[in-house]
């Protein structure tokens, strides 16, 4: 082999050897951007497995606002009605009056439906008087009226007529197969009927006036 055949094959040997480097260099570089890319498909996959989490726990949220949003509005009937049962604890006269006929205690059950005490109305009194039928004939309505009561005889009160009551169960007058069932034993005294007429009190005094109390009325 001459001189020059063998530095023929030196420099074939460099030339191999400088691609033989740059092969392994750019081996180097892609098995580093491969790996590279593995990490970013790690993260992106993170990442969708993180996005897809983040959507179930959406979708769930939503689910719960649907049922809550359907259950809101028996809950609202819920307070509504529990609000009006507390309002109605306190319970307020619509008008003055006096407490009678009271039969419970603090603390006692109070049952729906079932009476407790009776208000009487002081703003407005009125007094019935029975007068004889002969004497219905010469009262009017809007007649004045006055009023004294028998527990108070020195006080005059103010009235007028307001009505005059057109009739009253008879006392033979009970009423037999659509018959009326008429005694046949006939005293010789017939006594005269009454008939109610109803005197409202103008200026009634609620210190002294009871329901059920005794009257005198004079009719002018």
């Amino acid at each position: 082999m001459t001189v020059e055949q063998i530095d023929q094959a030196n420099t074939a040997v460099r030339v191999a050897q400088g691609n033989f480097d740059e092969a392994q260099a750019a081996l180097a570089q892609s098995q580093a951007q491969l790996a590279q890319s593995i990490l970013r498909q790690q993260e992106a996959d993170s990442a969708a497995a993180e996005s897809q989490a983040k959507l179930g726990q959406a979708i769930h949220t939503i689910d719960t606002v649907d049922t809550l949003m359907s259950e809101r509005p028996g809950k609202a009937a819920k307070v509504d009605s529990a609000r009006l049962d507390l309002e109605r604890c306190r319970v307020v006269a619509p008008f003055n009056a006096y407490v009678t006929n009271m039969n419970i205690s603090v603390g006692e059950y109070a049952r729906p439906g079932t009476p407790l005490f009776t208000l009487i109305d002081t703003r407005t009194w009125w007094v019935v008087a029975n007068y004889r039928e002969s004497k219905v004939k010469n009262i009017g309505i809007g007649a004045h009226v006055d009023v004294y009561l028998m527990g108070h005889p020195d006080r005059r009160f103010n009235g007028v007529v307001e009505s005059i009551g057109y009739g009253v169960f008879p006392a033979d007058g009970n009423v037999s197969g659509g018959l009326p069932n008429i005694d046949r034993t006939l005293n010789w005294v017939h006594l005269s009927t009454r008939f109610p007429v109803r005197v409202r009190v103008k200026d009634p005094d609620p210190d002294l006036f009871r329901i059920g109390a005794t009257a005198v009325t004079v009719v002018r």
